[in-house]
């Protein structure tokens, strides 16, 4: 059983715990995606990064079960 992944871009807001949680503005609401150092794979301008990399003002693409959940990959420009 596979489980329909969301798609949800914006700029990032704020992060929290160093990267661990990122919070995006996605159709005017605040959204939340938890990050895990190993599951989750992050990657800024195409190229794989660490969490802490993501930084207020990029505008992120979390892939997630849904707001709140941990991402399994997060894109950011």
């Amino acid at each position: 059983m596979k489980i329909e992944l969301a798609k949800h871009t914006g700029k990032v807001t704020q992060t929290k715990k160093g990267g661990r949680q990122i919070f995006i503005s996605h159709r005017g609401k605040e959204v939340k995606a938890k990050v895990s150092g190993s599951r989750t794979k992050v990657t800024v301008n195409g190229k794989k990064a660490k969490r802490k990399a993501v930084k207020v003002g990029m505008t992120c693409t979390f892939t997630y079960p849904g707001p709140g959940s941990e991402a399994k990959k997060i894109d950011c420009k």
